[in-house]
């Protein structure tokens, strides 16, 4: 049998690794362009763009809003959607920009895009201390802990 301290240890590592994998779930990954030039892909970004309050706040937002449809988790759809998304110079999501990168099912598709479209105004990405337009793709992820 193992004892008290053993036991706690073991629960801290198993939640602290749970942890460490759903914060690595939640990666963004993005590259910028020039507001001004179209489709031109920038790599000396300085500063990426930003949710407010930074990943565990963005983290907290999407347990929160997420809605898992009653149908994909009566049926078993579950996985991760690749949602790709523009943020302007300002901040603001263009949501005439949000399309489905990497889709499961639309029933989760469309539910990943209703989700982008609640986000609030982000931190803008800088380039070269300007504020620079910047598309992200975003996991969205269902299933288990939804």
């Amino acid at each position: 049998m193992l004892n008290a301290n053993k036991k706690s240890t073991m629960l801290f590592n198993r939640k602290f690794l749970l942890l460490t994998l759903l914060l690595i779930s939640f990666v963004t990954i993005s590259y910028c362009q020039n507001s001004s030039a179209s489709g031109q892909v920038k790599t000396d970004i300085d500063t990426f763009p930003a949710f407010p309050g930074g990943d565990i706040k963005r983290i907290k937002f999407i347990e929160k809003n997420l809605i898992y449809p009653k149908e994909a988790r009566q049926n078993n759809i579950k996985g991760t959607v690749l949602v790709k998304f523009t943020i302007d110079s300002t901040g603001k999501i263009l949501h005439e920009t949000i399309s489905i990168e990497k889709g499961i099912n639309p029933l989760l598709d469309n539910e990943a895009i209703k989700l982008v479209k609640l986000f609030p105004d982000w931190k803008p990405a800088f380039a070269k201390g300007k504020s620079v337009r910047c598309q992200m793709i975003m996991p969205i992820r269902f299933g288990k802990g939804n």
